[in-house]
């Protein structure tokens, strides 16, 4: 399987949107997420991607993914029909994942670590109005030194300053606006 072997299957996706290496099956107001063609030297990936879009996101990422293909540079072994019939298969249950109890279920379920992770989760949380588990998760981080992520830091620092100002209701708003232009960014 080669790049544009790969990318022709992603591109023949039904319903799919085509951003950069980046194949968009649902990019509503709660969640954006498809597949990632990855092609460093000496191999070719694969991924899954999900993000929420209630975040400010300023540029899409891998980092709640997973790598579901792998292929070395001259393999003959997959064909475009079985990488499509992969993705096929995958997509029947990964696209369920569909808004902010579903993505919350599908952090849960893929036990996914690390600072965006966390960040994640506490912002679906406040979408989903589980107040009482994102405050939980804000004291466990006043102990914990998190989040060490610059990007993350700058954007907890808006949510808190938001809560701050307004409240819980402050917060849901400002996801609001992050969900409002992230749409706006990727999905027009």
């Amino acid at each position: 399987m080669n790049k544009k072997s790969a990318a022709k299957v992603l591109s023949s996706l039904p319903g799919f949107k085509n951003a950069g290496g980046f194949y968009f099956g649902i990019c509503n107001r709660e969640v954006i997420s498809g597949y990632v063609l990855d092609a460093p030297p000496g191999g070719l990936y694969i991924w899954r991607f999900i993000l929420p879009v209630y975040d400010k996101i300023d540029f899409l990422h891998m980092a709640l993914g997973k790598r579901i293909a792998q292929f070395s540079p001259n393999e003959t072994a997959s064909s475009p029909t079985d990488v499509a019939l992969l993705l096929k298969h995958d997509w029947e249950g990964f696209s369920n994942v569909r808004d902010c109890q579903s993505l919350s279920a599908y952090l849960d379920r893929e036990q996914l670590e690390g600072d965006y992770s966390q960040w994640a989760r506490y912002l679906t949380y406040i979408r989903c109005g589980e107040l009482g588990a994102a405050d939980r998760l804000e004291n466990r981080w006043q102990s914990s030194g998190f989040p060490r992520v610059q990007l993350v830091v700058q954007n907890l620092q808006m949510v808190l300053d938001a809560k701050g100002r307004s409240g819980w209701n402050g917060v849901q708003e400002l996801l609001t606006e992050w969900s409002e232009r992230t749409v706006e960014k990727f999905c027009q």
